[in-house]
Formats: C-alpha cells, structure tokens, sequence
C-alpha cells in the first residue's frame, strides 16, 4: 500500500488494524478493539463521531499506547455490548483500563471506562476523548451546556480556532442532519473542545483536563478515572440509509467555496540523528515554504 507520493505507509503494523462493524438501531459503528476506538458512528451517510476512544499522555505529551487487550462482545438484533480489559505500558507509566461500550436500539451510545495507575508518573492528560468529524460540523450552531446549569449558544469555529471554543462542557447538541438533533453528554472531569486544524488534523476534539490547569500532574499508584460519553438524540432520529457507503469512487466539480492552503513548514527536530535518504526524498516532495529554529 502507498500514499499519494509513491512511498509506502509506516504505521508500525503488520497490516491494517482489526476492524468489526456493529448497529445500534439507526446507527452503523466501526470497532477496533487493538487501539480502543469507536470509530464511524454514523446515521447514514452523516457522521457523528470521528472517533471516541481513552488516551494516557505522559508528562512529555507521549501517547501510551494500549497492549495486552481482551475484549468481548454481546450483539444483539439492534445493538450490541462490549467490554475489555488493557494495559497501557513504557518505560515511565503503567496503566490499565477496564471499560464497557453499550449500543441501544434507540440509537443511544455509551462509551465508560476506569482507568488504575499501576506506578507513580506524570501525566500531561488521561481519559475519554471525543474526535467531531471537520464536515458535519464546521461552522455549524451548537448549544454547550455546562456544569454551572448555564446554555451557550455558539458555533464550531471555521477559521482555526488558537484557542479553545468550548470549555467547561457537561453536554453539547447540535443537528448531525438536517432537523436532527444530537448530544453528546461528558461525565467524571470537565471537559473542553479544541480545533484540532492547529495539528493539522480536520477535526475537533472534546477532552477533559482543560488546558489551563497547571501541567504536568502528578499521578501515585492506586489514582482511578472513571469518565463516560453518552451519545443520544433528543428526538427518535428517522433512519436515514446510506447513499455513498459502499458505492464505488467518483468524481464531481465541487461548486463550494475552495480554500487556498496556507504555507506548510517544519521545525527542526530536538534529536541530532540524521535523516535518511528515504526520509530526506519524502520531505523534498513536500512544497515546503519555511524550517522553523528554536534558538
């Protein structure tokens, strides 16, 4: 397999991740059991969530990947029951999830983890993450509802967002569809949004530890997280059955606006190892405007 330029794609695998497909009610959900991720869950062709899945960040911003992962599963007619068990391990953390992902027929989704520390160690950040798809949302209306009881009425950002739009997030509605609204409710930490185009991923992430917190924290043997997200519809959503899924590729002149790439650089790396040759003809493919220094 390779991407656009030619060159292969490194992702650490052998081969792609295991995948396994599941419907609650209306929706249609991917599982990928290796990395813990709820992934698709769609209505039809309209995306809900990019993603949803637990994360432990280290005090140096390093994904601890999950390992050691045993699942199960219960479907159903119209829905389905996961649960499992992982360990998230490196030279510095060793941590260990236990979570339960229900699927109803009302379309309603609950994604609950608790997760243990098994040694001291920094952490930049651990718990649920929610990834927003960049199409369904951009620019949308959405109604936050926070902690304190309070409603605010905004809008996913369409210029990128330096900061962080949401905060202090206990539940957030908006329309996935036209006349089809859907909420995403945020238990055990106050949670925030941040647009994730400053990373160069389309995409908008709820995550809780709001970034204002002093960082990073302190974490003794014994600490437990315990978050869910629930994703519901306050109104029984009409099934909507997919038109793009499945069909082969196509190709159409899009009569929407074009937005014109801003320049693209690099900053240069902490590590002093030099770069391959295979490394070195990836980058010069690239039209690379600027190298940042830090100084």
């Amino acid at each position: 397999m390779s991407d656009l330029l030619g060159f292969p794609f490194l992702n650490g695998r052998d081969g792609p991740p295991e995948r396994f497909e599941y419907q609650a009610g209306p929706l249609t959900i991917v599982w990928e059991p290796e990395i813990l991720f709820l992934r698709q869950i769609r209505l039809g062709d309209h995306e809900i969530a990019r993603a949803i899945y637990p994360a432990v960040r280290d005090g140096s911003w390093r994904t601890i990947a999950p390992s050691q992962v045993e699942w199960e599963h219960e479907p159903s007619a119209n829905g389905f029951r996961l649960t499992f068990r992982a360990r998230a391990a490196s030279s510095s953390v060793d941590y260990q999830w236990k979570g339960v992902i229900e699927g109803l027929e009302s379309g309603a989704i609950t994604y609950r983890v608790r997760g243990e520390a098994l040694n001291d160690f920094e952490r930049m950040r651990i718990g649920l993450c929610y990834l927003h798809p960049f199409q369904e949302c951009v620019s949308k209306p959405v109604t936050i509802h926070q902690s304190s009881g309070d409603e605010d009425e905004s809008h996913f950002p369409e210029s990128i967002a330096p900061h962080e739009p949401f905060s202090d997030i206990r539940s957030m509605t908006w329309d996935v569809a036209p006349g089809v609204p859907v909420r995403a409710e945020f238990d055990g930490e106050v949670f925030e949004t941040e647009d994730q185009r400053n990373w160069s991923d389309a995409s908008f992430k709820t995550y809780s530890t709001p970034a204002a917190l002093p960082r990073p924290v302190r974490v003794s043997q014994g600490d437990v997280v315990e978050q869910s997200i629930k994703i519901s519809f306050p109104e029984p959503p009409r099934k909507i059955l997919p038109i793009l899924i499945g069909r082969d590729p196509q190709f159409n002149i899009s009569t929407t606006p074009v937005y014109t790439l801003p320049p693209i650089g690099l900053t240069a790396a902490s590590h002093d190892v030099a770069l391959e040759e295979r490394q070195r003809a990836q980058l010069k493919a690239l039209p690379l405007s600027h190298l940042r220094v830090h100084l």
